[in-house]
């Protein structure tokens, strides 16, 4: 069953980048002054962590994730020629021809699900979040048209991709 195109799909609203940063930037002011207090004062070794390591485990992930979010994905738009990626800085059109291989997997910090889309030398063209109304049509009409394409470029794609994994893993 072939799908209509043009096909929008816009992103869910969730917290915002500028509230996660804040309250990163909150957890570390949190940690200074615990840090602070725990010199001026005799504390004790527990006393020290839940005053400094424990507001400063919760500032990292939540700073990560604001200035990561800052630039996230706002809108995808599938159309005859390739897919736009919108984003706060612009839109990037990316070419049918170019994608050679979508990835289907999870962030790796969230654990939430997001399809990567990669060219034929393996350079990733865009990190697309689960968070787009719709999510599921999107893969499918994006494997779909990814896999009418006759060469091989997928699966070098991902064997070179594997590959460099192993290397790693070895090193």
């Amino acid at each position: 069953m072939e799908v209509s195109l043009p096909r929008r799909f816009v992103a869910a609203s969730g917290v915002s980048a500028g509230l996660m940063t804040a309250a990163g930037v909150g957890l570390l002011v949190m940690a200074g002054l615990g840090m602070w207090v725990a010199l001026s004062r005799d504390t004790g070794p527990i006393a020290l962590q839940l005053m400094t390591t424990v507001p400063l485990l919760g500032a990292l992930p939540l700073l990560g994730l604001g200035i990561g979010r800052r630039d996230a994905v706002r809108e995808v738009v599938v159309e005859e020629a390739g897919v736009t990626v919108v984003r706060r800085s612009g839109a990037k059109v990316i070419l049918w021809k170019d994608i050679a291989w979508n990835q289907e997997g999870v962030h790796p910090v969230t654990s939430a699900p997001r399809s990567v889309l990669f060219d034929a030398e393996g350079r990733m063209l865009a990190a697309i979040p689960a968070n787009l109304q719709g999510f599921e049509e999107f893969t499918r009409i994006l494997n779909r048209r990814v896999k009418r394409q006759a060469d091989d470029a997928a699966e070098r794609v991902r064997r070179g991709k594997l590959l460099r994994q192993g290397w790693l893993l070895l090193g």
